[in-house]
């Protein structure tokens, strides 16, 4: 039994591995800024993982959205996204954190 914890991170942090995932309207990506302002999030997330090595994260990449609920530049940048967060310039050096490409799984490939 564990006390009641403070916040969401001292809950999740009571785990050894923590899985976690953006909701589906994340996908629905309608500028390059904003696809840039996702990946400084996510930045800053990495930043907390790193403080808990003894931990493991695993990032599922954002699900894609159904084409009927978006269009081809926002379907592009999601896609972008996800690539990113499986790239090594988001996980090299970072050795308990892990990527399930849950938007690679679920989209059709590219054309």
């Amino acid at each position: 039994m564990y006390p009641l914890p403070l916040n969401a991170l001292s809950g999740l942090l009571q785990h050894e591995v923590i899985i976690f995932k953006s909701c589906f309207p994340v996908s629905h990506i309608s500028s390059d800024d904003q696809l840039e302002s996702y990946k400084s999030y996510y930045l800053k997330i990495r930043n907390t993982m790193d403080q808990h090595t003894d931990r493991v994260f695993i990032v599922m990449t954002p699900p894609p959205l159904n084409p009927a609920e978006t269009n081809a530049d926002a379907a592009a940048r999601a896609r972008i996204f996800a690539e990113w967060l499986q790239s090594d310039e988001y996980l090299e050096g970072h050795v308990n954190v892990f990527v399930f490409d849950f938007f690679g799984y679920l989209a059709e490939p590219e054309a």
